[in-house]
C-alpha cells in the first residue's frame, strides 16, 4: 500500500507526500528488522524534506535513524542523530520532541554502560514531559531513570522511579510500560538480594509479555478470520434457504424426542440424587478422619521445612558475603589501579631519574597479577550460582575459559572498565569480547547482555 501510495505522489509530483511514503516504507521495514532497507528509505525521505525545508519532519527522521543504528549496536551514531533532533528541536521550541530526543540519548548512554550522563538526559526529559503533562511518554522516562539508578546503585532512587513508572503505567492501560517497569524491579531485587521479591515481579512480567505476544498473535488472527468471514458469507448465503426448510422438519420431530427426553432426565436425575446423598454421608465421615491425619502431617512437614529454610538461608548469606567481599577485592585493585597509572602520567621522567617510575612498576607488578583470589572467587560463585556454569555449558558448548570468565564478571555486576583492570586488557578488548559473547549466546540486537545474564540462572 505505500509503494502504491508512492506510486501515485510520484505521478503528481508531491514531494511531500513523496518524502513521507519513503519514510512510510522504512518505519514498515523497521518493523521487520530489515535494517539496511529502512535506512535506505529514510535517508532518501531525509533528503527531500531538507529540500524542501520541512524541520519538523527532519526531527522525526533523524530520530528514526537513531533508533535503528541504535537496533544495530553502533551507538556513536545512533547518538549523532539523536543529538541533531534534539538541537533541530530546540531551535523550533518542540518540548514534545526535545522530551523524546533527550529520553532516546539516555537510552544511547544507557547501552554503552555511561550511566550518568544518561541520568542527566533521563532527567531533563522527565523534567520537560512533566511541564507539558505528556504522560504516554513521561512512563517510559520513569522507567529509564530506575534502570540507570539501579545501575549506579541508587537503590531507593531506583524503586521510587519503578514504581512510578508502574504506577503510571498502570493508570494509563500501557501493558508495555507495565511489563518492562515489572522486569526492571525483578533486577533491582535481584541485585540487592531480595529473591522472594525479585521472583515475583518477575512473574508478573512474564504474565505481561504474554499478553503482549498474545495480543500481536490474536491481531494475526484476526486478519485471516475476517479475510475467511469474508468468503465464508457467500456460500453460507446460498444455502441458508435450504436449511431454514430443513429446519422446519426437524422442529416438529425435535418437539417430540425433547419431551420424552425431559421425562427420562426428571426419574433419572430423582434416582441419582439419591444415591449421591448416601454416598456423600460416607464420604464426609471417612474425609474427616483423613483431614485430621493430613494436618498433622503438614504440621510436620512444615517445621521440617521450615528448620531447612532456615539452613539455606544461613550458608547462602554466608557464601554471598564471602563473594561480594571478593568483588569488592577486585574493585578495589581495579580503583588502585587507576590511581596508579594516574600517578605514572604525572610523574615527570627527566626529573625523576627512574625512582619513582620503578616504584611504581612493582606496586603494579604486585597487583597486575589476575589471578589473585580468581580460585577464591569462583569457589564463592559456584555456591551462589550453583548451576550457572553447567547451565551456560549446556546451552551454549562452545563457550571459551575466557568467555565462561567474563560471563561470572558480568553476573556480578561488574563494569567494562572494572573487568579490563581484573583481566590486565584494556576497555577496548572487552567491548570486543562482549560483542563475541553475545553472538556465541545468539542474542538479538535488542537484547541486553547485561540483563540477559543477570537473569540467567
Amino acid at each position: 500500500n505505500y509503494f502504491a501510495s508512492l506510486k501515485l505522489y510520484e505521478n503528481i509530483k508531491n514531494q511531500q507526500g513523496i518524502a513521507a511514503s519513503y519514510n512510510n516504507i522504512g518505519i514498515i521495514y523497521a518493523y521487520q528488522k530489515n535494517y539496511s532497507g529502512a535506512l535506505k528509505n529514510y535517508f532518501v525521505a531525509l533528503k527531500i524534506y531538507e529540500n524542501i525545508g520541512n524541520k519538523q519532519a527532519l526531527i522525526m527522521l533523524y530520530s528514526n535513524i537513531g533508533i535503528i543504528h541504535d537496533y544495530q549496536d553502533n551507538y556513536p551514531e545512533a547518538l549523532r542523530n539523536h543529538l541533531i533532533s534534539l538541537k533541530m528541536s530546540q531551535d523550533i521550541g518542540n518540548k514534545y520532541t526535545i522530551a523524546q530526543s533527550y529520553n532516546n540519548i539516555g537510552s544511547i548512554y544507557y547501552e554503552q554502560s555511561n550511566y550518568q550522563e544518561a541520568l542527566k538526559s533521563f532527567l531533563k526529559a522527565l523534567e520537560i514531559k512533566k511541564e507539558i503533562g505528556a504522560k504516554e511518554i513521561l512512563v517510559f522516562s520513569f522507567i529509564g531513570l530506575g534502570e540507570v539508578t539501579t545501575q549506579l546503585k541508587k537503590y531507593q532512587d531506583a524503586k521510587n522511579y519503578l514504581n512510578q513508572g508502574l504506577f503510571l503505567g498502570l493508570e494509563l492501560g500501557r501493558k508495555k510500560a507495565i511489563r518492562d517497569s515489572y522486569y526492571s524491579l525483578s533486577i533491582l531485587d535481584s541485585t540487592q538480594g531480595n529473591w522472594k521479591s525479585a521472583y515475583l515481579y518477575h512473574k508478573l512480567f512474564i504474565k505481561y509479555k504474554d499478553s503482549l505476544d498474545n495480543e500481536e498473535t490474536k491481531k494475526q488472527i484476526l486478519q485471516t478470520e475476517m479475510t475467511y468471514e469474508f468468503d465464508k458469507k457467500v456460500a453460507i448465503k446460498e444455502i441458508e434457504h435450504k436449511k431454514e426448510l430443513i429446519a422446519f422438519e426437524k422442529e416438529q420431530q425435535i418437539a417430540e424426542y425433547k419431551k420424552y427426553i425431559l421425562i427420562g432426565l426428571l426419574v433419572f436425575s430423582i434416582i441419582l440424587g439419591f444415591l449421591i446423598i448416601n454416598r456423600q454421608k460416607l464420604q464426609t465421615k471417612r474425609q474427616k478422619e483423613i483431614y485430621q491425619i493430613r494436618q498433622k502431617l503438614i504440621h510436620a512437614e512444615l517445621y521440617k521445612n521450615k528448620l531447612e529454610k532456615q539452613n539455606l538461608e544461613s550458608s547462602l548469606a554466608l557464601n554471598q558475603e564471602k563473594l561480594n567481599r571478593i568483588t569488592n577485592l577486585f574493585k578495589e585493585k581495579s580503583n588502585l589501579m587507576d590511581k596508579m597509572q594516574e600517578q605514572l602520567d604525572s610523574i615527570n621522567i627527566e626529573k625523576s631519574e627512574g625512582t619513582e617510575i620503578k616504584k611504581l612498576l612493582t606496586s603494579i607488578e604486585e597487583y597486575i597479577d589476575p589471578n589473585d583470589y580468581w580460585e577464591e572467587f569462583i569457589t564463592s560463585f559456584n555456591l551462589v550460582y550453583k548451576s550457572f556454569f553447567d547451565q551456560l555449558l549446556k546451552m551454549f558448548p562452545d563457550l571459551t575459559r575466557n568467555e565462561m570468565r567474563l560471563c561470572a564478571l558480568i553476573k556480578c555486576n561488574l563494569g567494562n572498565k572494572e573487568i579490563a583492570n581484573i583481566l590486565n586488557i584494556s576497555p577496548d578488548s572487552v567491548k570486543k569480547s562482549r560483542t563475541r559473547l553475545r553472538k556465541k549466546l545468539q542474542l538479538e540486537v535488542d537484547d541486553n547482555l547485561t540483563k540477559y545474564i543477570l537473569y540467567l540462572n
